[in-house]
């Protein structure tokens, strides 16, 4: 007489680290194989993590977990990239890169060209690997301008509030004799 498998559901640990350009996954996965996983993504935009592996001898007891993660709005489907190593599946999202306002005349296809700095396509002509470069150095001057936009107005904010203090303790301070 077989008896029938009996399976233990699980919530593995997973630990978030969400970067400017990248967000990462990892998922806590100790006793598992990589053939026990499967990561795949759907049409709406939802990351499936599965995976089941056999807890005895007899193929009565299994454990299995299902993990579904709603990809953010700028991830790059298919920049999607899993790797599993020492019992820690990690799964890396890209992010596109956000153009300024100013430069909303680009078209869906460069700004999906911009996905990643260090990202370049092996695949394309020689022809269409050069306009790829020309886009690639737009994308890193444009992000470029924005850091360089957002730091001179730190400098700005700070100036005027010393001008500020400086006025205000100018206005309280004795006068020397």
């Amino acid at each position: 007489m077989e008896s029938t498998p009996s399976y233990v559901d699980f919530e593995p640990y997973c630990a978030w680290r969400k970067e400017e350009e990248i967000h990462t996954l990892a998922v806590h996965l100790h006793g598992f194989k990589r053939e026990q996983l499967r990561v795949q993504v759907n049409d709406q935009r939802i990351l499936t993590i599965y995976g089941q592996r056999l807890l005895d001898e007899n193929n009565y007891l299994w454990s299995r977990f299902t993990k579904q993660v709603k990809l953010h709005e700028d991830c790059n489907e298919n920049g999607i990239r899993a790797k599993f190593s020492s019992g820690i599946l990690t799964i890396t999202m890209p992010l596109r890169i956000k153009t300024p306002q100013h430069d909303q005349h680009r078209s869906v296809h460069d700004h999906e060209s911009c996905t990643s700095r260090k990202q370049k396509s092996d695949n394309y002509s020689t022809q269409s690997k050069v306009r790829g470069d020309d886009k690639e150095k737009y994308c890193k001057s444009s992000v470029l301008f924005e850091k360089a936009a957002k730091v001179a107005a730190v400098v700005l904010v700070l100036a005027v509030s010393g001008a500020f203090l400086k006025s205000i303790f100018k206005q309280r301070s004795p006068p020397l004799n």
